[in-house]
Protein backbone atom coordinates (compact mmCIF):
# COMPACT_ATOMS: atom_id res chain seq x y z
CA UNK A 1 0.00 0.00 0.00
CA UNK A 2 1.41 3.06 -0.93
CA UNK A 3 1.26 5.79 1.47
CA UNK A 4 -0.66 9.20 0.21
CA UNK A 5 1.22 12.78 0.05
CA UNK A 6 -0.30 15.29 2.61
CA UNK A 7 -2.66 17.61 1.50
CA UNK A 8 -0.92 20.50 3.24
CA UNK A 9 3.39 20.87 3.76
CA UNK A 10 2.93 21.32 7.22
CA UNK A 11 0.25 18.56 8.09
CA UNK A 12 2.32 16.05 8.80
CA UNK A 13 4.38 18.45 11.62
CA UNK A 14 1.05 18.97 13.34
CA UNK A 15 2.91 18.81 16.66
CA UNK A 16 5.27 21.55 15.19
CA UNK A 17 2.57 23.70 13.90
CA UNK A 18 0.74 23.32 17.10
CA UNK A 19 3.81 24.88 19.34
CA UNK A 20 4.11 27.68 16.73
CA UNK A 21 0.83 28.31 17.42
CA UNK A 22 1.30 28.44 21.33
CA UNK A 23 3.94 30.22 21.36
CA UNK A 24 2.71 32.78 19.17
CA UNK A 25 -0.27 33.55 21.22
CA UNK A 26 1.93 33.57 24.82
CA UNK A 27 4.51 35.92 22.84
CA UNK A 28 4.36 39.88 23.95
CA UNK A 29 3.50 41.92 20.99
CA UNK A 30 6.76 44.44 21.03
CA UNK A 31 6.28 45.60 17.62
CA UNK A 32 2.48 46.67 17.79
CA UNK A 33 3.30 49.15 19.77
CA UNK A 34 5.84 51.93 20.05
CA UNK A 35 7.70 52.29 22.90
CA UNK A 36 9.82 55.61 23.46
CA UNK A 37 13.50 55.78 23.89
CA UNK A 38 12.71 57.46 27.12
CA UNK A 39 11.85 54.20 28.71
CA UNK A 40 15.22 52.50 27.76
CA UNK A 41 17.23 55.81 29.65
CA UNK A 42 15.04 55.46 32.53
CA UNK A 43 15.28 51.79 32.82
CA UNK A 44 19.54 52.13 32.57
CA UNK A 45 19.45 55.11 34.91
CA UNK A 46 17.29 52.73 37.86
CA UNK A 47 19.67 49.73 36.98
CA UNK A 48 22.65 51.72 37.20
CA UNK A 49 23.73 51.41 33.78
CA UNK A 50 23.02 54.59 31.51
CA UNK A 51 26.20 56.08 29.91
CA UNK A 52 27.47 59.00 32.79
CA UNK A 53 28.86 61.27 30.03
CA UNK A 54 26.24 60.98 27.68
CA UNK A 55 23.73 61.85 30.98
CA UNK A 56 25.37 63.06 33.58
CA UNK A 57 23.53 63.61 37.07
CA UNK A 58 22.73 66.59 38.36
CA UNK A 59 23.74 65.76 42.29
CA UNK A 60 25.92 62.60 42.93
CA UNK A 61 23.52 59.80 44.40
CA UNK A 62 24.29 58.92 48.21
CA UNK A 63 25.63 55.47 49.20
CA UNK A 64 22.86 55.36 51.53
CA UNK A 65 19.49 54.05 51.62
CA UNK A 66 16.85 55.72 52.85
CA UNK A 67 16.17 53.00 55.58
CA UNK A 68 19.89 54.29 57.01
CA UNK A 69 18.61 58.20 57.43
CA UNK A 70 16.50 57.76 60.07
CA UNK A 71 18.48 55.56 62.01
CA UNK A 72 21.81 57.90 61.39
CA UNK A 73 19.72 61.15 62.76
CA UNK A 74 18.39 59.09 66.12
CA UNK A 75 21.82 58.36 66.95
CA UNK A 76 23.16 61.72 66.29
CA UNK A 77 20.64 63.69 68.93
CA UNK A 78 20.98 64.35 72.12
CA UNK A 79 20.06 61.90 74.50
CA UNK A 80 17.53 64.08 77.05
CA UNK A 81 14.91 62.70 79.09
CA UNK A 82 12.24 65.33 77.99
CA UNK A 83 11.48 66.81 74.42
CA UNK A 84 11.03 70.40 74.45
CA UNK A 85 8.52 70.07 71.52
CA UNK A 86 5.05 69.22 72.06
CA UNK A 87 3.55 67.08 69.60
CA UNK A 88 0.56 65.10 68.97
CA UNK A 89 2.26 61.76 69.08
CA UNK A 90 2.91 61.93 72.69
CA UNK A 91 0.16 63.32 73.98
CA UNK A 92 -1.79 60.08 72.20
CA UNK A 93 -2.19 56.52 73.14
CA UNK A 94 0.22 54.23 72.47
CA UNK A 95 -2.89 52.02 70.93
CA UNK A 96 -3.66 54.70 68.82
CA UNK A 97 -0.24 55.35 67.76
CA UNK A 98 0.67 53.64 64.33
CA UNK A 99 3.08 51.04 64.37
CA UNK A 100 6.26 51.33 62.30
CA UNK A 101 5.91 48.49 59.99
CA UNK A 102 8.59 47.45 57.66
CA UNK A 103 6.32 48.16 54.48
CA UNK A 104 7.22 51.58 55.49
CA UNK A 105 11.07 51.03 55.57
CA UNK A 106 10.60 49.15 52.22
CA UNK A 107 8.83 52.23 50.54
CA UNK A 108 11.38 54.67 51.90
CA UNK A 109 14.10 52.54 50.45
CA UNK A 110 13.01 52.59 46.91
CA UNK A 111 15.11 54.29 44.01
CA UNK A 112 13.84 57.11 42.81
CA UNK A 113 13.93 58.77 39.45
CA UNK A 114 13.35 62.13 38.32
CA UNK A 115 12.81 62.88 34.44
CA UNK A 116 12.71 66.04 33.06
CA UNK A 117 11.84 66.66 29.60
CA UNK A 118 12.47 69.72 27.63
CA UNK A 119 10.03 70.96 25.15
CA UNK A 120 7.05 68.42 26.40
CA UNK A 121 6.81 65.28 27.09
CA UNK A 122 3.68 62.40 25.53
CA UNK A 123 1.34 60.11 27.11
CA UNK A 124 2.99 57.15 25.87
CA UNK A 125 6.22 58.74 27.82
CA UNK A 126 4.12 59.01 31.14
CA UNK A 127 2.46 55.79 30.17
CA UNK A 128 6.02 53.87 30.31
CA UNK A 129 7.32 56.03 33.58
CA UNK A 130 4.62 53.74 35.19
CA UNK A 131 5.50 50.68 33.53
CA UNK A 132 8.94 51.03 34.70
CA UNK A 133 8.40 51.76 38.18
CA UNK A 134 6.35 48.92 38.34
CA UNK A 135 8.46 46.04 36.60
CA UNK A 136 11.61 47.95 38.58
CA UNK A 137 9.78 48.45 42.02
CA UNK A 138 10.99 52.53 41.84
CA UNK A 139 9.63 55.97 42.04
CA UNK A 140 9.41 57.83 39.08
CA UNK A 141 8.80 61.23 39.36
CA UNK A 142 8.32 62.24 34.99
CA UNK A 143 7.49 65.54 34.28
CA UNK A 144 8.07 68.66 31.39
CA UNK A 145 7.39 72.02 30.37
CA UNK A 146 3.97 70.87 28.75
CA UNK A 147 2.05 68.09 28.46
CA UNK A 148 1.68 67.34 24.07
CA UNK A 149 -1.62 65.51 22.71
CA UNK A 150 -0.68 64.24 19.24
CA UNK A 151 -2.30 67.42 17.50
CA UNK A 152 0.01 69.48 19.08
CA UNK A 153 3.56 67.24 18.15
CA UNK A 154 2.02 67.54 14.35
CA UNK A 155 1.91 71.09 14.69
CA UNK A 156 4.88 71.91 16.03
CA UNK A 157 6.39 69.44 12.98
CA UNK A 158 4.66 71.55 10.43
CA UNK A 159 6.19 75.26 12.04
CA UNK A 160 9.70 73.16 11.79
CA UNK A 161 9.76 72.38 8.56
CA UNK A 162 7.99 76.08 7.14
CA UNK A 163 11.34 77.19 9.13
CA UNK A 164 13.38 75.27 7.45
Amino acid sequence: MQKSKPAHRFEEDRDKVRFFKQRAKRARYDLSRFEPAIREIMEKSIQGTLHRGLYPFVDEPSGRSAVEEPVRAKRETSVIGRSTEWTWDSALPEVVQKPQSSVNALEKSKKRLVVFVLGGILQSEMRCAYEVSKELNCEIFIGGTSILTPSQVLKQLKEQSSMN
